[in-house]
């Protein structure tokens, strides 16, 4: 199903308790043909990307670090957070239309460096010892392995899922905030970034504080 229009899509989201799944109505950031290739390059650039700290004592108190962001309680992500950046631009091409043996196959020609030096590898990060197929087959088959290996680590009640993703209206709707608020041009951080999103986050506070005391 196409979403190039630039608009926003209102689906249908859920709320489970017990045995039964309410739905409300909820817009759903849709990222443009003309911002897509930006959120890729975004996506995948080397101050997005989350890693664990090599120090054991200091992984499992922080999670996982990046320039830009801190991910907690996420076992599910082992040394870094590429795995599910790649499951999120699978995602976005299929939800533009694409197969998902074709968006498998789109993330794999993407040249960002991060992610093309972690296709081709084993589990353990070293080059496979038995490889079939061409170099393109191997890195589609690897990136659509990674995909399927996501949903049953952090989805294993998909199938009671509708059709709407939280964790790719999550990076999505992040990116267009971050251009929104001039944190990031184009597909980079700004040279001024850390400072424009500590005052970018006390603006959401404010506004929610806000909301809060009207509401009383």
């Amino acid at each position: 199903m196409k979403r190039d229009n630039g608009k926003k899509q209102t689906v249908g989201s859920i709320i489970f308790g017990g045995t039964f799944a309410q739905r409300e109505p909820r817009s759903v950031p849709v990222l443009t043909r003309a911002e897509r290739p930006d959120f890729l390059a975004w996506l995948f650039s080397e101050e997005s990307v989350a890693r664990r700290p090599k120090d054991r004592k200091l992984a499992r108190k922080a999670g996982l670090l990046g320039t830009h962001v801190s991910k907690q309680h996420c076992s599910y992500l082992h040394g870094s957070d590429l795995t599910e950046r790649m499951y999120v631009a699978v995602q976005e091409f299929q939800r533009s239309g694409f197969t998902r043996r074709a968006a498998c196959a789109n993330v794999a020609k993407l040249p960002f460096p991060v992610l093309q030096s972690h296709l081709g590898m084993s589990r353990r990060g070293r080059p496979s010892a038995h490889p079939a197929g061409s170099k393109f087959e191997r890195k589609t088959e690897t990136i659509r392995s990674i995909v399927n290996s996501y949903l049953k680590n952090q989805h294993p009640w998909r199938s009671l899922l509708p059709e709407r993703d939280l964790i790719v209206e999550q990076y999505v709707g992040e990116f267009l905030w971050l251009r929104k608020d001039g944190i990031v041009a184009g597909s980079r951080y700004v040279p001024d970034s850390g400072t424009r999103l500590v005052e970018a986050w006390k603006k959401r506070v404010a506004a929610l504080q806000s909301r809060s005391t009207e509401r009383r």
